[in-house]
């Protein structure tokens, strides 16, 4: 394996392929029922019971300007790693894979506003995977969410009683 090769995980969400690095991730789930929340901001979705903790679902898809869909019941549920644990439902997990960095594939290098979100890009299965800046993409939202959530009672991550 390069040592300047970072592995990925690569999932769909519509027609594009999208990854984030391993050490973002905790886990995967299969689609589930969410609580939708009144007077949410537009880009939560709502919660989500994963064993006993209380997680804010995202939608990525209107985050990334995407058409909006229903959940299926074949989407994933991908929790993301962190003291600020959130959740964002994709099409489908494709697996994980080791992309090599290249400065040449860097999104400022391509298209400078793809540097908003989008890192860089690469190729899985002859496709072209986005690679999302979770950082960028998410800190707006985590903040309405832990407004939105403090004023329901409920804490991200906290755990049923």
């Amino acid at each position: 394996m390069n040592t300047n090769s970072e592995n990925k995980v690569v999932f769909l969400v519509g027609e594009q392929l999208f990854a984030i690095g391993v050490d973002e991730v905790e886990r995967v789930y299969r689609a589930m029922q969410i609580t939708f929340l009144p007077e949410a901001p537009e880009l939560l979705l709502g919660l989500a019971n994963l064993g006993g903790r209380i997680l804010p679902v995202v939608d990525l898809r209107s985050r990334l300007e995407l058409s909006d869909r229903p959940i299926d019941p074949d989407d994933r549920l991908v929790l993301l790693a962190g003291k600020t644990a959130f959740c964002f439902f994709v099409d489908r997990v494709l697996g994980v894979d080791a992309f090599v960095q290249d400065a040449a594939l860097e999104s400022k290098n391509i298209y400078p506003k793809l540097d908003k979100y989008i890192s860089g890009v690469g190729k899985y299965d002859n496709q072209t995977v986005l690679f999302i800046k979770m950082e960028k993409l998410f800190p707006l939202i985590m903040e309405d969410t832990r407004m939105l959530l403090d004023g329901h009672g409920f804490i991200p991550g906290q755990e049923e009683s």
